[in-house]
């Protein structure tokens, strides 16, 4: 079993519709000669503190599987929604934590990734860890260098208990505002 799985989620067209139909357009869009997606994942495959790097995609993403490093696997997902695509993941590839990112992250900052993990094996009762500033977390400020860390149990409870569309959507939603349930930790945001 892997301590820490780093997972990029790719998003289904059918539960992003806040995305538009362009989402898998701006994938491929380059950026110094190499598609974002494939940014993110180097850029996940250069923590120190993962154990793996995985990419999850539904059935109707399979067309971006070319754009993901051949080094990578490529978890082709049944699930209905990234919730249930990134619990689906940790059971097919088991795993005490993962760390999560998406699109809306193409550089998302390896540093910061190996800090989230350390903070989190500091604290074993931890649910998740992810950063924030002024009280309100970074993953939904959608700045596009963060990602956030979870617990394996804590993302299978969550996939079997929400019901809200947004907790579909958003895999982490629920377990952070599930405080009675779900230990969550933030970092602060690193000086420049």
């Amino acid at each position: 079993m892997l301590d820490t799985l780093g997972i990029v989620l790719i998003p289904s067209r059918a539960v992003t519709p806040h995305c538009g139909p362009g989402i898998h357009q701006w994938v491929r869009r380059s950026l110094a000669g190499k598609p974002l997606l494939d940014w993110l994942v180097r850029r996940m495959t250069e923590a120190q503190r993962l154990d793996g790097v995985i990419v999850v995609v539904g059935q109707a993403e399979r067309e971006l599987v070319p754009l993901v490093p051949l080094d990578v696997p490529v978890f082709v997902s049944s699930g209905e929604d990234p919730l249930a695509r990134a619990a689906e993941a940790v059971r097919e590839y088991p795993c005490h934590a993962a760390v999560l990112a998406g699109l809306e992250s193409p550089l998302t900052d390896p540093e910061l990734i190996d800090r989230l993990v350390v903070r989190a094996r500091e604290n074993a009762a931890a649910d998740y860890v992810g950063y924030a500033s002024e009280g309100e977390p970074e993953r939904g400020r959608n700045l596009g260098v963060f990602a956030e860390w979870t617990a394996s149990r804590a993302l299978l409870h969550a996939a079997r208990e929400a019901t809200h569309p947004l907790d579909r959507m958003y895999v982490t939603r629920y377990i952070r505002r599930q405080t009675e349930k779900f230990s969550a930790g933030y970092l602060s945001l690193p000086a420049r």
